[in-house]
This record gives structure tokens, sequence and C-alpha cells, in this order.
């Protein structure tokens, strides 16, 4: 019998007391995946140990930090933004957040305004405080996070980018787990099942949904819970609520999902794990991915 490689790919973690911690994921025997693995090692090449870790783990009682993090971003985009106001809210709940969210995506339908990089990083940080909110009420249900290896912004080098083909899609799917690692989304702005998740119908109405076309060496580790239907269900009974004016714009093909690459694998999980009470007493401690590694195993 010959032997099989396994690979794995690890990321090692700073959590909030700066002890180190390691996930190690298998990554699924797949094209995908080794093109995957291709991409994350042009860009490490070039990325001078750079890496970029968002991590979605704040629970309930961090909502109101948040907020405030939004105010204080948003005062500070305004003082150096000479072609948009956004709304200094005193409140913000999911319409406040829609609303600041369409204005996020107006910023990035114009490429230009990328080249004032200190703004470009706050509105990608605003957009990542947006979504930060939308998922504290979860409370340590819903937790994940985006893992990107690229060249800092003062290399002057871009990252390597790869278009997605027909034959990467027949790895595509809406029913997340728990464990999961996915292809990063790596298209500005929101699908069409985070505009249904949101309902946010003026994205769609505005013609601003972007499905994914690329992918980098980014990637999503989802600590929510397992669905038990894909998300596209959801969505087929969402768009019957909406108007057909609406809807007439819904391209059907592009309600994608995301591309998955492997899962988590816990050595020595105990009988009885609970995934929601590791998330709030683990993951959500997490702050920093310090270091990616890819390792090759032989399995008989």
């Amino acid at each position: 019998m010959g032997l099989d490689v396994v690979k794995i790919l690890s990321f090692v973690i700073r959590d909030k007391n700066k002890k180190l911690h390691r996930l190690d994921y298998t990554l699924y025997d797949s094209p995908l995946a080794n093109k995957y693995v291709k991409a994350l090692d042009a860009n490490v090449a070039i990325a001078n140990n750079n890496i970029n870790s968002n991590f979605n783990n704040k629970v309930k009682a961090d909502y109101p930090d948040i907020c405030n993090e939004i105010k204080e971003l948003v005062k500070s985009i305004n003082l150096i933004c000479d072609y948009m106001t956004l709304p200094e809210y005193q409140i913000i709940n999911q319409k406040e957040l829609n609303h600041l969210h369409e204005l996020f995506e107006e910023w990035g339908a114009d490429p230009r305004h990328q080249k004032d990089r200190t703004l470009a990083h706050k509105f990608f940080k605003l957009n990542d405080l947006i979504h930060m909110c939308e998922d504290t009420s979860m409370d340590g249900r819903v937790m994940g996070a985006i893992v990107d290896v690229k060249p800092s912004t003062k290399s002057g080098k871009g990252g390597k980018h790869f278009k997605i083909t027909d034959k990467d899609k027949l790895l595509l799917t809406s029913q997340y787990m728990w464990g999961g690692l996915y292809l990063g989304y790596n298209t500005l702005g929101k699908d069409y099942l985070a505009a249904m998740k949101d309902n946010d119908v003026r994205l769609i109405q505005n013609d601003q949904v972007k499905p994914q076309e690329r992918y980098a060496a980014e990637v999503w580790l989802n600590f929510g819970p397992d669905h038990e239907l894909p998300t596209r269900f959801k969505f087929a009974n969402w768009i019957d609520t909406l108007d057909k004016e609406t809807t007439d714009k819904i391209n059907i093909n592009d309600v994608q999902g995301r591309l998955y690459l492997g899962k988590l694998y816990i050595e020595d999980k105990p009988v009885g794990f609970d995934k929601v009470k590791w998330n709030k007493e683990v993951f959500s401690t997490f702050r920093e991915v310090v270091d990616v590694i890819i390792t090759e195993l032989d399995r008989q």
C-alpha cells in the first residue's frame, strides 16, 4: 500500500495574555487545496512575515465598546476624507450598521479612493468593526477569523491573486461547519448571502453585490454553529419577501457560498466537547496570528 500525503495548515496564535496557541487544520485532498498552498507559498515569499489577522471573537458584553470604536473611527475618517461624510451616530443598531456598510461599499466602488492608504486602512477597519458588532449578539455561538499573508504596504509589492475557475467552484458550499476552513472572500464588499444575513436590501437595489472572482493567501476560520441546511435554502425563502424590482436584479447563479479547504483537528478532544464553551473560554482570548505553517505528513 502506498503512502498518502496529508497537508496540515497550522496557525500559531497569541492570546490576550501573550500565551501562544496552535490550531491545526487538515487540508482536503483537492486541486483547490493544492492551489491554495501554492498561493500561500507565493505570498509568503514576498510578505516579509506580514500576517494580517482579524478575529471576530467578541461576546455580547463587548458590543458597547465596539460601538465606541466605530464612533471614534467615523470621526477620524470625517476629519481627513474630503469627498464623503459619514453619519456620526450616537446610538448604533442594525439599521445604522447597514447604512455605514452601504457607505463603505460606495467608497470601495472607486479604486482611486484606495490610493490614500491611511484612509483605506480606516475604511477597512470600519468594515471589520461593523461585522464584529453584528456577530456579538450571538455571544460565543458565532465566531471566526480572517487570516491573510500578504506584503506590507511599505514593501511596494502587491499580493499574489489567482482567478477562481469553474472547477474550483465544485468545492463551493453554503453549509458552513464549526471548525471548517474556507478560502477568504477576497473581494471588496458583500455577496448575496451576506446581504441576506443583514437584510441589506439596498445593496441589491444599488447593484453593489460582488460575487467572489479571485482568491489569495486569505482564509476564513469558522467557529459558528454547524448549519443543518445550506444557507442558499434560506436565501430561496428570503427573496420571496422582496419586491419584483429587487428580485429582478438578482443573478441566481451568483448565489454561491465559500470554497471549502479543510477542517480543524483537535488532538485529545474530550468526550462531550462543548463548542460554544470553547469559543467563549478559549477562542475569545485570541488576538493575533504570528505564524502560518504548512506541514506534509505521510499516512499509510
